[in-house]
């Protein structure tokens, strides 16, 4: 069985005087079968949206998550002075497979657990 990926939009933030959206809260749930896995996070957009706050969609805003968090991933690379990171494509889908890793390591640990717990009464 394959596992599936959703990407859930929790909560934006935004000013309250204009409307643009400041911070994304989102889940990345994981599930195959019965297993589910989750992470929870958020970005800071800054001021970087000019889709008017009524005209948003979960769509959009899983989109702009998913390139701001690439964005990031860019800007640490030419920090630690990586002088020719990969194109934004290329760490876009970099980012998005390490997510899925991560969940899926998840749904493994739940599949054969390496400890077992509760009582023997």
């Amino acid at each position: 069985m394959e596992t599936t990926y959703t990407w859930v939009i929790d909560n934006l933030k935004a000013e309250a005087s204009t409307g643009k959206v400041i911070t994304i809260y989102f889940t990345v749930v994981g599930e195959k079968g019965e297993y589910v896995a989750r992470t929870f996070s958020s970005v800071s957009l800054n001021g970087e949206v000019s889709i008017p706050y009524e005209d948003l969609t979960s769509d959009i805003c899983v989109e702009w998550v998913k390139s701001k968090l690439a964005k990031d991933h860019y800007d640490q690379l030419v920090l630690k002075g990586e002088e020719e990171p990969a194109p934004m494509d290329e760490l876009y889908a970099k980012v998005i497979d390490k997510i899925e890793k991560d969940l899926d390591a998840q749904i493994a640990y739940q599949e054969a657990p390496a400890y077992s717990e509760g009582l023997p009464w």
